[in-house]
């Protein structure tokens, strides 16, 4: 006449991840030789002496931008926890198996950085 109560539960759990990136860092220059080159000969005499002058302008550049570090990736994660058992009571006539699932951390994240660096 007495009362039977049972109730138990395995319980688990399991984590899974992965993370896959990459960085770049790099430094664009560019050389412009001759950007103007331009020259004109003139020719004078001192007295009997031929003098010959060639003045000229020659421009030449150079363009370096900012060291730049780009790092890019993405973080997946996938996570639970669950348990499993039965539950039973006599007197209040009730019986039932347990299933809990929760997820703690489900898909995947984006990531993007760009950075400046200074160049050694």
């Amino acid at each position: 006449k007495g009362n039977v109560h049972l109730e138990f539960k395995l319980k688990g759990g399991w984590d899974i991840g992965a993370y896959f990136n990459a960085k770049l860092k790099g430094q664009l220059t560019v050389n412009m030789k001759n950007i103007l080159n331009y020259g004109k000969t003139f020719t004078f005499f001192i007295g009997p002496v031929p003098v010959i002058i060639r003045p000229y302008v020659q421009l030449n550049a150079k363009v370096k931008t900012i060291p730049v570090e780009v790092y890019g990736g993405v973080k997946c994660r996938y996570a639970e926890n669950f348990a499993v058992g039965y539950y039973y009571d006599k007197k209040a006539g009730k019986s039932y198996p347990i299933k809990e699932r929760k997820a703690l951390s489900k898909g995947c994240t984006k990531e993007l950085k760009i950075n400046e660096f200074q160049s050694k």
